[in-house]
């Protein structure tokens, strides 16, 4: 079937669904995403170890860190979005089907469920759920410091100029595959992720939008995603003593409630996919 009449047939059978039939709902839905993106260990908790670093905040290495996991959240988005619009266009899936918005639905009710098996009431919670988080915390703190730590001792100071440059090019060499292992780790919980590709891929016949526009759309929201930690970054950098205490309260929080994140993000994705398949589940139940 041709790409212009399987869109026609997408776009005029959308008007009965939730599915993006316009920018003005595309837009915000997809900022909305990438906003919940950036409450992860990789966009939000490591930039705030890196800037919390004692002496003198390394600009240079914090930026290149959020250039890293940025790039490598783009480089693995385009990939996915060319796969879907691949299968797309090869089985002629129609994503604004009954079928596939009460699949949808079923998907994020599920997503929701999960939040709270990851994530029991606190009343339900054992002691172990703390240790574990702040486990990870450790050894995550271990890797920002190996990161980032540029003081030298007086031994330090006498080494030779190349050597210095070495020790520098090994720093960010380590800074880049921090980014890189966090973005891997995290591939199996970026869910916003997910549910923004699949937005775009579901959306695209009805608003015409070409893999260079979608790419285009998904640069976006990497770069959403990490508006909040250049934020921070920024009043860090000119406001330091207004900012540090904001960062200590938010590596804290994550030391202690690294899991909670993960659950929460799990659930926000599920509620937009049920919000977003809702009317599918209107037809079913009511007519």
């Amino acid at each position: 079937m041709a790409d212009g009449t399987w869109g026609a047939r997408a776009y005029r059978r959308s008007m009965d669904t939730d599915i993006a039939t316009s920018f003005a709902v595309l837009l915000p839905l997809l900022a909305g995403l990438a906003l919940i993106d950036s409450l992860s260990f990789g966009t939000l908790a490591i930039p705030v170890w890196l800037m919390m670093a004692p002496g003198k905040l390394r600009a240079t290495k914090v930026m290149i860190y959020l250039a890293t996991i940025g790039g490598f959240y783009f480089v693995v988005g385009v990939m996915l979005l060319f796969a879907a619009r691949f299968a797309s266009l090869q089985f002629e899936i129609d994503w604004n089907h009954p079928v596939i918005m009460l699949g949808g639905f079923v998907v994020g009710a599920g997503l929701l469920i999960l939040s709270f098996v990851i994530e029991p009431p606190k009343s339900l919670q054992k002691d172990t759920t703390s240790k574990k988080a702040s486990g990870m915390y450790t050894r995550l703190a271990a890797w920002r410091q190996s990161a980032v730590e540029d003081n030298v001792s007086a031994l330090d100071a006498r080494i030779s100029q190349t050597n210095t440059k070495q020790r520098t090019k090994s720093g960010t060499v380590t800074l880049m595959s921090i980014a890189v292992t966090a973005g891997v780790l995290e591939v199996a919980t970026m869910l916003p992720y997910l549910a923004a590709i699949g937005l775009l891929t579901a959306s695209a016949p009805a608003l015409g939008l070409g893999f260079v526009q979608s790419s285009g759309l998904l640069a976006a929201y990497c770069v959403i995603m990490l508006v909040p930690s250049l934020t921070l970054f920024l009043g860090r950098t000119v406001l330091r003593n207004a900012v540090s205490p904001l960062l200590e309260r938010i590596d804290e929080w994550f030391a202690k409630n690294g899991q909670s994140t993960i659950a929460w993000v799990i659930g926000a994705v599920g509620v937009v996919l049920m919000l977003n398949t809702w009317s599918a589940v209107e037809n079913v139940l009511f007519g």
